[in-house]
């Protein structure tokens, strides 16, 4: 099928090689934003805290969607049996999920109190967000124990991660 090329809209972006990202169909990917953490946060509370792993995005359209992937490692190293930890995603200080629902979790299992050996979990997760804003965005990555038992995040020489990548509208 022949190229049009018609008014100075056409010439213009041939000339300079632009596309713009309203140029492009819906479900396209416009940026990818990557945060990694490599610092060991204790976590002793059923009450989620960030555990220091976050992004920041500044969306091209307010139309746009940000899919928000993660994953942590989890490790235990005492002989307190049944640890776990829930994993939430953050816009800012504000959860984008309730709790007990679409949470990412480890579960870390020792089969008896005197088990000595040390035990790594690692979780991943994902969220679909629509922020309705071109302003930049942060996202966090919260953390929290199952019945307040401890459980160190981000740890064993491991890299948390979580990567943001703008879908347009």
């Amino acid at each position: 099928m022949p190229t049009e090329i018609s008014g100075a809209t056409g010439v213009n972006k041939i000339q300079t090689d632009a596309i713009e990202h309203l140029d492009l169909p819906s479900g396209s990917v416009l940026q990818v934003v990557r945060g990694t953490t490599s610092t060991n946060v204790a976590v002793t509370s059923n009450t989620p805290v960030s555990i220091g792993l976050s992004a920041t995005i500044t969306p091209k359209a307010t139309s746009s969607k940000i899919l928000i992937m993660f994953g942590v490692a989890g490790l235990v190293t005492d002989s307190t049996a049944d640890r776990g930890f829930a994993l939430a995603v953050y816009r800012g200080s504000t959860s984008l999920q309730a709790a007990g629902s679409d949470y990412a979790d480890g579960y870390l299992y020792l089969p008896s109190s005197n088990d000595s050996q040390q035990y790594m979990s690692r979780s991943s997760g994902d969220y679909l967000d629509s922020p309705n804003t071109t302003s930049a965005t942060t996202y966090n990555i919260y953390g929290s124990t199952y019945s307040s038992r401890s459980v160190d995040l981000n740890a064993g020489n491991s890299i948390s991660h979580i990567t943001l990548m703008e879908i347009a509208g």
